[in-house]
């Protein structure tokens, strides 16, 4: 039989030493330089490589004894005996990316592209989160960043691992109605009339604009015309109040494509807090829940006096040299129960004329 050789070291060499028999034995002439032999026969390098000549390797069993090595990479085209070839894999991962401007996230399609041995199995991984099990991953990214793809194969060759990565730039694939609104004050007693003002922005183009406002009480107001208008909360209570905004792009309006029609919104909310309606600190003399100079001085010389509290006089003053502004906390006693409001808007400077 022929068992392939480097060239110079007797390569297909086979000589018949002793009488006998040779059946379907072969030896390569041109490696050997003989052109001769006490047995078999002689054929040339193209006769003995695939594809195999017709009459060479007559009578072999190519199937249960015998395997063609069709690609020369087991043994250089030679027949090589079944289950006696080298184990040969390369692990490899071919990456797709799904391109389309009216289409968030950034989507990619990464496939098993490994050659060799058969994979009995596989796990994909994004940044070390195990994904599926499949032949192909589906992922898509949200944010701007590098994410490491790894493919963990099991073969009959061992373990092996293949790994991508792959920087995912994230960009807005349409204009973008930014939400955004201010208040005149988040807290209060009830009823508590608060003013709302829209500075929502809009960047790029937008083929269609809506927004819906949603003041946490029931009532809502889509597609509200005007960019300041008030609200008032009648009952005590913790209110979520939201603007949602959406914005349509052009090019991606009415396309039937995964991810285009869809409207890129956003919300922004502020949490608006009614408390239950009780009378202002006594030195208030107009209500309006500021404590000014000469309403703090006014109480303060009642106190002297003899009129008022020592302690309601304190919490006059205290109010009005940290900001005027103040509000009822119904669960301290008076007087810590009027405190400052650090949400209220802040005042007007006076003016000299």
């Amino acid at each position: 039989m022929y068992v392939p050789q480097e060239e110079g070291e007797g390569e297909g060499d086979y000589k018949k030493q002793s009488k006998g028999v040779t059946s379907s034995c072969y030896w390569n002439m041109e490696s050997t330089k003989q052109n001769s032999s006490a047995g078999g026969f002689g054929r040339t390098t193209d006769d003995m490589t695939y594809p195999y000549a017709e009459d060479t390797y007559e009578g072999w069993d190519f199937g249960e004894v015998w395997a063609a090595d069709t690609d020369h990479t087991v043994n250089k085209g030679y027949p090589y005996l079944v289950g006696n070839s080298p184990c040969v894999f390369t692990p490899a991962i071919c990456v797709y990316h799904h391109e389309d401007k009216c289409m968030t996230p950034e989507c990619y399609t990464f496939s098993d592209c490994s050659l060799g041995a058969e994979v009995l199995s596989r796990q994909w991984a994004v940044n070390g989160v195990n994904r599926t099990t499949d032949v192909e991953l589906y992922e898509c990214f949200d944010y701007t960043d590098t994410y490491t793809v790894t493919l963990t194969l099991v073969t009959e060759c061992g373990v092996f691992v293949a790994t991508e990565a792959l920087f995912v730039e994230v960009l807005p694939s349409w204009g973008a109605y930014n939400a955004y609104f201010e208040v005149n004050t988040h807290s209060g007693s009830a009823p508590l009339t608060v003013q709302f003002t829209d500075l929502s922005v809009v960047e790029g183009e937008c083929a269609e604009i809506h927004w819906q406002w949603n003041f946490g009480d029931g009532i809502e107001c889509r597609d509200c015309e005007g960019d300041s208008f008030s609200h008032t909360f009648p009952a005590p209570g913790t209110y979520l109040v939201c603007l949602h905004t959406e914005c349509y792009e052009w090019e991606c309006k009415g396309s039937d494509a995964t991810g285009r029609g869809t409207p890129k919104d956003m919300d922004w909310c502020e949490v608006i807090t009614v408390f239950e309606s009780e009378e202002a600190h006594p030195a208030d003399a107009d209500g309006d829940w500021r404590l000014g100079m000469s309403e703090a001085i006014a109480y303060l010389t009642g106190w002297q006096q003899g009129s008022h509290p020592m302690t309601h006089a304190i919490r006059a003053a205290y109010i009005w040299q940290n900001g005027e502004q103040y509000r009822y906390d119904p669960a301290a006693d008076p007087p810590l129960c009027w405190i400052l409001n650090t949400n209220a808007a802040p005042l007007s400077p006076l003016k000299c004329p």
